[in-house]
């Protein structure tokens, strides 16, 4: 299902002190070139050459890395705001993973060149190294989720990193889910009914209130607990008898 555009997040971009969309800045050093792109469209393809950067100006994104068996995970999300396409290094030769549009999406595409000039304004280089260090954060916490955590701390973590996401651009609740639930399958590591049943008992347990793609979280304090205990909390021990209405149980 495709969700509505998000409002322009250009106040969030790291490159948005040196970009000339924005007003009055037509001599500023990048000058992207925007591109609407339609839920499923890509905006790169892993081990092409890496010829620009993606500002994610408006929508959502998947990050897709296929491994040499064939198999594709998904091993990141992006959100209105974000930059794409380089490992957030100018320097990559090639596209480390894939990127697709998960929803009606606007980018501002950025070339490589234009990217390495503008690294050189102390205030994009402080928001680059900020941005490295957010995304080497989650890889991180995804590693040791899929390593250690069971399926409802995997999910919980999800939920409430999509929260902190959302705090950090200031937007209001319910959080957009902005995967589907066989891309969170794919990247909490579990199966698609896994994930149906989950959501299902978390919502039974008041942790959530699910409406098609929006979660308001109810108790975040109990995700917490879920994350910091065997992840075999009572609350969610048992399977509900159906679905909670409205909810999104489609793929």
């Amino acid at each position: 299902m495709s969700a509505p555009l998000s409002e322009p997040a250009c106040h969030l971009c790291m490159l948005d002190p040196v970009c000339a969309a924005r007003a009055g800045r037509a001599a500023a050093p990048i000058q992207p070139r925007q591109r609407n792109l339609r839920a499923g469209d890509p905006l790169y393809r892993q081990e092409r050459p890496a010829l620009a950067a993606f500002a994610l100006r408006a929508g959502a994104a998947k990050l897709v890395y296929r491994a040499a068996s064939g198999r594709d995970q998904v091993i990141d999300y992006a959100l209105a705001g974000d930059v794409l396409g380089i490992g957030l290094c100018p320097d990559s030769a090639q596209y480390a993973e894939s990127a697709t549009a998960l929803q009606p999406s606007v980018v501002c595409e950025v070339p490589v060149e234009a990217l390495r000039s503008a690294l050189a304004h102390g205030a994009v280089h402080a928001a680059m190294r900020a941005a490295v260090q957010r995304a080497d954060q989650r890889r991180r916490t995804q590693l040791v989720s899929l390593g250690s955590l069971s399926g409802p701390q995997r999910l919980a973590t999800l939920l409430l990193d999509l929260q902190a996401e959302h705090a950090r651009r200031g937007l209001p609740a319910p959080i957009t889910l902005p995967l589907s639930r066989t891309d969170i399958a794919s990247y909490i590591g579990v199966t698609l009914e896994t994930v149906s049943r989950l959501v299902t008992r978390f919502a039974g347990a008041g942790l959530i209130q699910v409406q098609q793609r929006f979660v308001r979280i109810i108790d975040p304090a109990g995700l917490q607990w879920l994350l910091a205990g065997d992840g075999d909390s009572p609350r969610i021990a048992a399977p509900l008898a159906s679905p909670m209405a409205g909810e999104d149980v489609t793929a």
